[in-house]
């Protein structure tokens, strides 16, 4: 469900596109995981040929076993929400994630993080993923993550990214409405090894929802 892709100019080399999708036993929002393909060609059969990653399998105690688990071996786990960038060799993948789909939907006792996993070598490896909101308190969920590039001209950061999250009110389904709280937003200057400090976008957390990222070439704004 929900397939998504992100490309840049193939040059027979660095990955020319990378498609990801939520695929899980169930439907209408029902828990999956995070799956995709890496390919350095864009004709079909590069596509075809290129191996199915699970990215989002085990989350929080992951290793590069699980890229290979079967969506169907944990139906209880959930990630969604699924944003990836690419630039040259560095892929990064993003998803919001969740131990516990139905117990993160139906109670507060569990809620939605955003994670990343990236991989320097333009999809040959991957390594493990890393917690970005760090939110910590179950009643509230991350929505709306975004995962944005510099733009590639004058004097740019090849290595610098912009991550942002909107969050809500993480309420009992069909009980209660969530309310939106905050955007936050952080940022890197080298691949995604270290990150600064996450910053509210507004000046007061209250009633931000979506966050629509321009940075500076050099990531400085």
């Amino acid at each position: 469900r929900r397939v998504r892709f992100v490309t840049q100019a193939p040059d027979g080399i660095k990955p020319a596109i990378t498609i990801f999708w939520r695929q899980g036993t169930e439907t209408e929002g029902g828990p999956a995981d995070i799956v995709g393909k890496v390919s350095v060609g864009l004709d079909e059969a590069s596509i075809a040929a290129a191996p199915v990653l699970n990215f989002s399998a085990e989350t929080p105690e992951a290793v590069a076993a699980n890229m290979g688990d079967d969506p169907t071996l944990n139906p209880v786990e959930d990630a969604r929400a699924h944003r990836a960038m690419i630039r040259g060799n560095l892929i990064v993948i993003g998803w919001s994630y969740t131990w516990n789909g139905p117990l993160a939907r139906y109670t507060d006792q569990a809620n939605y993080e955003f994670w990343i996993r990236r991989s320097l070598d333009g999809g040959q490896t991957w390594l493990e993923p890393q917690l970005i909101s760090k939110i910590g308190d179950t009643s509230i969920n991350v929505k709306e993550p975004r995962v944005v590039k510099t733009p590639g001209i004058g004097a740019f950061n090849p290595a610098a990214f912009i991550v942002a999250w909107g969050t809500e009110t993480n309420v009992y389904e069909g009980l209660e409405a969530p309310r939106d709280l905050d955007v936050r937003i952080t940022y890197s200057l080298d691949q995604g090894a270290t990150f600064g400090k996450t910053t509210f976008v507004g000046a007061d957390p209250g009633s931000e929802y979506e966050s629509q990222l321009r940075p500076s070439p050099d990531a400085s704004r």
